[in-house]
């Protein structure tokens, strides 16, 4: 593998995502600075992730805790088939992003 290749894989996080409601979906989060994204998708409706100030909690495959604080959600698209069903994708925005081997709690001193 060459170098910029394992840079840009270091830099994404593939995971499943535990949201405030208690649904988990699939998530891919990428690691860009001011430009941080975490792409959602899922065979439900993310329609209800329009508002802000959200606390995200994810596992990436690889094993880290990811929490994912003040979020804003940035755009919902719905695809649709007539034979296969649907498929949403959200964008999520986190203002604060912490990696670790637990998740933090945005409403607890830690």
């Amino acid at each position: 593998m060459n170098k910029k290749n394992a840079k840009d894989r270091d830099k994404r996080l593939l995971g499943s995502f535990m949201l405030e409601d208690g649904d988990s979906v699939n998530g891919e989060l990428q690691l860009k600075g001011a430009s941080t994204l975490l792409k959602l998708h899922s065979d439900k409706s993310l329609d209800r992730f329009t508002g802000s100030n959200m606390h995200v909690e994810g596992t990436a495959y690889s094993g880290e805790c990811i929490t994912l604080i003040n979020c804003l959600c940035v755009g919902v698209r719905h695809k649709g088939w007539s034979n296969k069903g649907s498929i949403y994708h959200a964008d999520i925005f986190p203002h604060y992003v912490a990696i670790g081997r637990e998740h933090l709690k945005a409403r607890e001193k830690t």
